[in-house]
């Protein structure tokens, strides 16, 4: 069972916890074993908040890939001023080694 998908196994565990619910015969057999009605309802639980565990998983994953791909944007234009903005500075600031030393500029040979 370790090779199946959480999707897969959660579905199988929905049929199994469906099935036992709906089957006098299979709630008979599994009270024998101290499975009422009662820990059946408690695993429909268990099922329900590890689905709903994996929704809010999905949908923080594909916030953190959007947050990442923004991120990366971002960047790429604050570069892309950035080497403007230095460009322009260190020919404005040519005559000035000590501002430019500041800005942390190479002197143009």
């Amino acid at each position: 069972m370790l090779a199946q998908t959480l999707a897969s196994r959660l579905s199988s565990y929905q049929t199994a916890l469906t099935t036992a619910t709906a089957s006098p015969e299979i709630q008979k057999a599994l009270s024998e074993f101290r499975y009422g009605p009662e820990k059946i309802q408690a695993g429909q639980a268990e099922l329900q908040a590890t689905i709903h565990a994996k929704a809010a998983q999905e949908k923080e994953k594909g916030e953190a890939q959007a947050a990442t791909q923004n991120r990366d944007l971002a960047l790429e234009a604050l570069e892309d001023w950035m080497d403007d903005f230095l460009d322009i500075a260190q020919v404005a600031l040519a005559e000035q080694v000590q501002l430019s030393e500041i800005l942390g500029l190479k002197q143009l040979s």
